[in-house]
């Protein structure tokens, strides 16, 4: 807040804190933090307020202040009707730190319990040594409660003199005294609780027994020889959380007492013994875990499904596969993630099949592992769970198809980014920032891919090859043979039978094929393309003339007479009509020397193209 408030706008505000709203009351802490100091004597006075709320916010913000004056309020706050407030009361006075020492060592001498309990937890998170002879005096304090606050403090401290008195409590008819003893031991974490700790295993209580190994844990390596001992142990609850011990402390000297533990007469024992040998990594395991994939407990097939899984060795790949077919669901599921984790790709088909399996979480994890190990045809398969009703395997399904990187399933991933799910649309967003790589570097590779795609080709397909265009006009290009001058022989059947139509022959036997020119033909060649581009109803009955004639060869001397009437060409009906009267051309034979003297005329037809083109 800008500038210094006066006291009605800090009173205003812890008037605010009257809301039942938290999120009003936790901003309205917050503000009050930010005055500071100006805003003490207000808050000290809303400690007397008559709404819990107002006062156990008031203690949060008097903690965060860290104000001395707020010390005697607080510490009768320990003793107020509302545990929320005693709690808050009691962190307040933790983070004041030493200048509350004195107050609260005072206040467990009150005749009040619950203050001399909150009192002995609020000096362990001070964390004050001087302050431990005073609470091991009280360590025989009457009220269980207080006790425990006293253990915890102490535990809080890490102060090892402090370890001989709570060894005492371990075996407490108080179990959650004898609990806190064994976690305070831990806390301090001496080897001289070892031997006490392993006792405790013993307890009757399971509460008792988890915190003694979570202890033994604590302790660390200093606590391996007693566990690999207790493997031994005639209780067979002592082996079991032995086993349990040794493979949270990832220490391979426990390996060959674990592999022997395998073989334990109690299935419990051997359950943890091979989840043991998983932890710590043991290979030489292998072989006698495998066996017990197929073992009659249930458990025990888990147990060596998850114990393989952790060894990570490739060699059971074949064995875990097989595990996908097993009757009870963890098996499932373990062998499942087991191959995820191993990258085993030929368990893909084994896995696809997981994913109708009637137990929900199986299918989450086989989705998991061929997101691991998938490809595009996996892909495909997960992408038609992108609807699943349960919103873990939707989300499993985003992040497998970004993983897997597939570019063409972007919009099955971009249609869940408004999922109702917030962990489904981290899925997907997370997803779609791999995806949109993918793309843009396939759009790099492939420009032209889109243009491919408007003309009917898929991504993918290969690009349409250009055709030389002589090898398209030619219906078998492979019998296309050349004569002596160079010729194809269909090219010059066709210049031919364009010559005889310039002169003006529609039918009959054509002699003296020789005499025409490569000039004459590369000209008639372009005649025919001329020809297209010609009215339809001319170009059918020139398409027959051609197809009709029957080119022979004949000698030099009868060589065939031009066409005379070079001004008749334009008359496109004019053929059309004659074509029957085949005499006609008999007529016009004798005028000789008519091609000799006439030859210019030849470009008629080329001023005819160039006429009908500029006509077009």
């Amino acid at each position: 807040m800008p500038g210094t408030p006066d006291t009605a706008e800090v009173a205003e505000l812890v008037e605010r804190l009257k809301s039942k709203n938290e999120a009003v009351q936790e901003e309205t802490v917050r503000k009050l933090i930010q005055i500071g100091e100006p805003a003490v004597p207000v808050l000290l006075d809303a400690m007397e307020a008559r709404a819990y709320q107002v006062r156990s916010c008031t203690a949060q913000a008097l903690g965060e202040i860290r104000d001395s004056r707020a010390v005697e309020p607080l510490v009768q706050a320990l003793g107020d009707t509302s545990v929320n407030v005693q709690r808050a009361a009691s962190d307040a006075l933790a983070k004041l730190g030493d200048c509350a020492t004195g107050a609260l060592m005072r206040c467990l001498d009150s005749t009040d319990s619950l203050a001399r309990k909150w009192a002995a937890e609020a000096l362990g998170k001070i964390g004050d040594e001087s302050v431990v002879e005073s609470l091991i005096e009280r360590l025989k304090e009457r009220n269980v409660e207080v006790q425990k606050s006293i253990v915890v403090a102490l535990g809080e401290l890490r102060v090892k003199r402090a370890i001989t008195p709570l060894i005492g409590f371990l075996d407490h008819e108080n179990v959650e005294l004898a609990r806190s003893a064994a976690e305070s031991l831990g806390r301090i974490g001496s080897a001289k609780a070892v031997a006490p700790l392993l006792k405790a295993l013993e307890s009757a209580s399971l509460d008792v027994r988890r915190s003694a190994a979570d202890a033994l844990v604590a302790v660390g390596k200093a606590s391996i020889p007693a566990l690999i001992g207790a493997l031994a142990s005639s209780d067979y609850v002592v082996r079991r959380w032995s086993a349990e011990a040794l493979g949270r402390l990832h220490d391979l000297r426990a390996g060959d007492a674990l592999m022997k533990a395998l073989r334990d007469e109690n299935v419990r024992v051997q359950r943890y013994a091979a989840i043991a040998l998983g932890q710590i990594g043991e290979v030489r395991a292998i072989p006698k875990l495998l066996p017990y994939l197929r073992h009659e407990s249930k458990d025990l097939r888990s147990a060596a499904v998850e114990a393989l899984r952790a060894i990570g060795s490739g060699r059971a790949r074949g064995p875990l596969t097989a595990s996908l077919k097993d009757s009870d669901w963890v098996v499932r599921l373990n062998a499942a993630k087991a191959l995820g984790e191993l990258g085993a790709a030929e368990a893909k088909t084994d896995l696809l099949k997981l994913l109708g399996d009637p137990e929900w979480s199986v299918t989450l994890h086989a989705v998991r592992a061929l997101g691991a190990i998938g490809d595009g045809i996996v892909a495909d398969r997960l992408a038609s769970l992108a609807k699943h009703d349960r919103p873990h395997i939707r989300a499993a399904v985003a992040e497998a198809l970004g993983r897997i990187g597939v570019a063409r399933h972007y919009s099955t991933v971009h249609a869940l980014r408004n999922d109702d799910d917030a962990r489904v649309r981290d899925a997907v967003t997370s997803a779609l920032s791999r995806l949109d790589t993918l793309v843009a570097e396939e759009q790099r590779r492939s420009p032209g891919d889109n243009l491919a795609s408007r003309r009917g080709r898929g991504r993918g397909s290969e690009p349409r090859q250009r055709v030389p265009p002589s090898v398209a006009r030619e219906p078998n290009p492979t019998a296309r043979r050349l004569d002596d001058r160079g010729e194809s022989a269909t090219a010059r059947k066709d210049s031919t039978a364009v010559l005889e139509k310039k002169r003006g022959r529609t039918g009959g036997t054509v002699t003296g094929s020789a005499a025409v020119t490569t000039s004459e033909i590369r000209s008639s060649k372009k005649a025919v393309k001329s020809a297209v581009t010609t009215e339809k109803p001319a170009a059918k009955p020139a398409a027959k003339a051609v197809a009709k004639p029957v080119v022979k060869k004949a000698p030099v001397k009868n060589a065939p007479v031009k066409k005379a009437p070079a001004k008749k060409a334009p008359a496109k009906k004019a053929p059309a009509k004659k074509a029957p009267a085949k005499k006609a051309p008999a007529k016009k034979a004798p005028a000789k020397k008519a091609p000799a003297k006439k030859a210019p005329a030849k470009k008629a037809p080329a001023k005819k193209a160039a006429a009908k083109k500029t006509a077009k």
